[in-house]
């Protein structure tokens, strides 16, 4: 009969070696290669399949996988998912976006630092009264160098960003836990 191509996948879980085993293997024990559980690959093996005149090695997973829905009312979350009680309030996104500013702004120095003056265009577009912007910038320049990190940058980014949501008031008089970059903890 026919024979299909050896290294075409037989379903998801299978892929059959390129090199059929001579037919004097007939026996062969499947292969376990990990012991105990290992997720999401429970158990791997080959076995023998048996077309015409050879035999070949077939790949095999037994894949366990989960039907429930991570964003179903009842999913049970995993603690190594669970949200950082001091996970940093700028957002990995809102980092992205305010860093390729940040770099747009021609930082220098090691490491890389904008000053006053070149981070004082944005501060003043924000629209927020000097008094704030002042406020913002002793809050965020938390290493007291009068001039602007990345991190301190994007810090500044994202006060800014609140208290035009959320007015002046929200500008915290000292930087709580989870304002203060991670790395400068």
């Amino acid at each position: 009969g026919s024979r299909p191509n050896p290294s075409t996948p037989r379903s998801p879980y299978e892929y059959s070696s390129p090199n059929p085993i001579p037919r004097d293997n007939v026996n062969s024990p499947t292969t376990n290669f990990f012991d105990g559980d290992v997720s999401p690959m429970k158990t791997a093996g080959i076995r023998v399949v048996h077309d015409g005149d050879l035999e070949e090695e077939v790949a095999t997973w037994n894949i366990q996988e989960s039907a429930e829905n991570p964003f179903s009312d009842g999913f049970v979350n995993d603690s190594s998912f669970a949200v950082d009680q001091d996970e940093w309030v700028v957002s990995v996104a809102d980092k992205t976006k305010w860093t390729n500013s940040f770099y747009q702004l021609g930082p220098r120095g090691h490491p890389p630092t904008v000053t006053g003056q070149q981070v004082r265009p944005i501060m003043v577009d924000s629209g927020l009264p000097t008094p704030a912007l002042r406020k913002i910038w002793d809050l965020v320049d938390i290493s007291e160098r009068g001039a602007l990190d990345d991190e301190e940058f994007a810090l500044a980014m994202y006060v800014i960003s609140n208290a035009k949501l959320n007015g002046v008031e929200s500008i915290p008089d000292e930087l709580p836990h989870s304002f203060i970059p991670p790395s400068k903890r």
